[in-house]
């Protein structure tokens, strides 16, 4: 309510509009769109701003998940070489999670996903 939206147009854009725009021509090279079928590119400073927060919550997120799946199997690696209990279903469920990881970097999706 009470700010408005521009159609900027790429000499306009300014460095988080340019990333979006990238972003929109490579998927759209990737589904063999030409670039004049994507939408116009209308951002605020503030919808700039919140694609910025959203990404580096992404990346943390994906980090922190790669990590925790990194040192947990390591955790069972010890555990299984020195005769202590692993519950199976937790092993399976890290695995799965890591798959769901590796999905999200082959999709080229926000981490943000694996929160779900």
């Amino acid at each position: 309510m009470g700010h408005f939206m521009v159609e900027v147009t790429r000499k306009d854009m300014g460095t988080a509009e340019r990333q979006v725009y990238a972003v929109l021509a490579t998927r759209a090279a990737r589904l063999r769109l030409s670039s004049s079928s994507l939408p116009p590119v209308i951002a605020s400073r503030e919808e700039a701003a919140g694609w910025r927060h959203t990404a580096a919550m992404s990346h943390l997120i994906l980090m922190l998940s790669v990590i925790f799946v990194v040192g947990f199997m390591l955790n069972v690696r010890s555990r299984t070489r020195s005769g202590r209990i692993v519950i199976p279903p937790l092993v399976s469920a890290t695995l799965l999670f890591s798959a769901c990881i590796v999905l999200i970097l082959w999709l080229d999706i926000s981490a943000l996903h694996l929160l779900w």
